[in-house]
């Protein structure tokens, strides 16, 4: 199955012990980035490097041979700037991009990026930080919200139409039955 991953899912693959079951995730799965995630990689290294600049090094080879190793979203066609001004003009999710709900002010948080992303390539999100995915779910339904770590998911869209007719019926299919066609 292919994701779209967080920074936290992302950075485990250069933790000497990552999170449990993130690395089989990340080799059993096809795997993309978003430019956003990216972004947020480099601003942690960047942060680390005042401290410790020979840590900052080896990030940043980690980072170079790690980002050809996945697939990055390409997120500015017109599917991903008409999610994202969705995203952003959703008055309920707006504390996710500003720095209060009432604030006017802008400030980069890539959460709504990579909703935008997993939107436009309707592809689900992995990540450890469910809450506020989930928090854009409940206004703007998202393609899903996966937790590798704990191996759930926390929301999924309903499989398409023709895939439900196949399936074996259940006692939610009886209610709602599919009446076959002839060609």
């Amino acid at each position: 199955m292919k994701f779209i991953i967080t920074t936290c899912i992302f950075s485990q693959s250069q933790k000497p012990r990552a999170a449990p079951n993130v690395a089989e995730f990340l080799e059993e799965h096809e795997i993309v980035i978003t430019p956003s995630t990216l972004i947020d990689i480099e601003l942690g290294i960047t942060q680390v490097a005042d401290a410790d600049p020979g840590r900052a090094a080896k990030l940043r080879e980690w980072l170079k041979s790690e980002r050809h190793r996945y697939g990055i979203a390409a997120e500015q066609g017109e599917s991903f700037q008409k999610a994202f001004a969705k995203l952003i003009a959703c008055k309920p999710i707006q504390g996710l991009w500003t720095c209060a709900p009432a604030s006017k002010q802008f400030v980069f948080r890539q959460t709504l990026w990579v909703a935008a992303a997993a939107l436009a390539t309707e592809l689900p999100i992995a990540t450890k930080s469910v809450r506020g995915y989930g928090e854009i779910d409940q206004h703007v339904p998202l393609p899903g919200i996966y937790n590798p770590v704990e191996m759930v998911w926390h929301t999924r869209k309903a499989p398409p139409r023709n895939r439900l007719r196949s399936r074996r019926m259940t006692d939610i299919d009886i209610a709602t039955p599919v009446i076959p066609t002839r060609i």
